[in-house]
C-alpha cells in the first residue's frame, strides 16, 4: 500500500487574480440564477424584471453582473468561499480546519 499526499493552494476571493475573480463572480451569478427563489431571496428581482421587460431571459446573468456585481462579491465574501488559483470553488472536503 502507498499513501500519497497532494498539496493544494486555496485562496480567498481577494487573493485571486482579476481573471480568477471574474470566473468566481460568473460562477456565483450562475448559481444564483439556477437557484433563484423569489420567496426566499429577491435581491435580483429588479434584474429579473429588466430581463423579462426586454424579453431576453438569456441575458439575465449579464444584467445581474451589470446591476449587482458588488452584491455578488459581498455574497462570496460573506460565505467566505475558498477557491483554487483559477477561480474554481473548492469542494467542502478541501477546507482546512482553521479556515476562517
Amino acid at each position: 500500500m502507498r499513501t500519497i499526499t497532494k498539496t493544494y493552494n486555496i485562496y480567498k476571493f481577494d487573493e485571486l487574480s482579476e481573471e480568477a475573480k471574474e470566473k468566481a463572480i460568473s460562477d456565483q451569478i450562475e448559481f444564483e440564477v439556477e437557484n433563484y427563489d423569489v420567496n426566499i431571496n429577491d435581491n435580483f428581482k429588479d434584474s429579473i424584471e429588466k430581463a423579462e421587460k426586454l424579453q431576453t431571459p438569456w441575458f439575465l446573468g449579464s444584467i445581474i453582473y451589470e446591476d449587482h456585481k458588488d452584491d455578488i462579491i459581498d455574497i462570496i465574501k460573506i460565505y467566505d468561499y475558498g477557491f483554487f488559483e483559477d477561480g474554481d470553488l473548492i469542494g467542502l472536503d478541501f477546507y482546512p480546519d482553521d479556515w476562517d
